[in-house]
């Protein structure tokens, strides 16, 4: 599949299907688009949620918020910010992440095996990373310059362009990113911290398929996920 390999959800709630009884329940909001405060119960109100990451072996659901990241406890039903503040921006790094500003952020993936939250700090053209252990928020990928330079370097260096989507595939190690305005998807090998294009040209459209994915032209892919079984993305 090309530029839908995954899908950023546009959501108000948060709904759970229990397929054999065909029947769907509120999991989290409550339709009214508020901020309700920290360690409340998942059906108050929620803020322009546009992504989901579910880490399944502590049973956590994590969200974008606005411009916060949150996690809503499927145990306990509570909801809490991991990330970000009410007021957009970007102030800095190596702090604990609440108090890190956020601009828009589009994307967020988990990474249960390192208890690493990644998110897509869309508006500050930045990867961002969540150490869940320390809370301490760091930048993963991006300088915060909008645009493209190069491929073949540390990740913090390069330039992104209103990234929105996150991969994890903890087998090889590598993140995969949805650089959507640049039209590609960019990969970053976190033992040698470099990015490089898996797909895309950088030029939008569509050429064909069959073809070696650098060559293939995308139009602002917006999803992405990983399939580790089948090695494919």
């Amino acid at each position: 599949m090309r530029n839908l390999a995954g899908l950023i959800l546009l959501l108000l709630y948060c709904l759970t299907v229990k397929p054999q009884a065909a029947i769907i329940n509120t999991f989290a909001g409550n339709g009214f688009v508020s901020y309700s405060g920290e360690n409340v119960k998942g059906t108050t109100s929620l803020v322009s949620s546009k992504a989901v990451a579910y880490d399944s072996s502590k049973s956590l659901l994590y969200f974008t918020n606005l411009n916060r990241v949150r996690v809503l406890d499927c145990t306990t039903g509570l909801v809490n910010s991991i990330a970000g503040t009410a007021t957009g921006g970007y102030n800095v790094d190596n702090i604990i992440a609440t108090g890190a500003q956020l601009s828009g952020p589009l994307g967020v993936a988990v990474d249960n095996v390192n208890n690493l939250v990644y998110i897509a700090d869309s508006g500050n053209h930045r990867i961002r990373v969540v150490n869940r252990t320390s809370n301490i928020i760091s930048t993963f990928a991006g300088n915060g310059t909008i645009g493209y330079n190069s491929d073949n370097i540390i990740a913090t260096n390069a330039q992104l362009n209103r990234p929105i989507g996150i991969a994890v595939d903890n087998v090889n190690n590598l993140v995969y990113i949805v650089d959507s305005d640049n039209h590609r998807i960019r990969v970053v090998n976190r033992t040698s911290n470099i990015i490089s294009t898996f797909a895309g040209t950088g030029v939008y459209g569509y050429n064909g398929d069959n073809i070696i994915a650098t060559n293939a032209q995308l139009n602002r892919p917006i999803g992405i996920a990983v399939d580790n079984v089948c090695s494919h993305c």
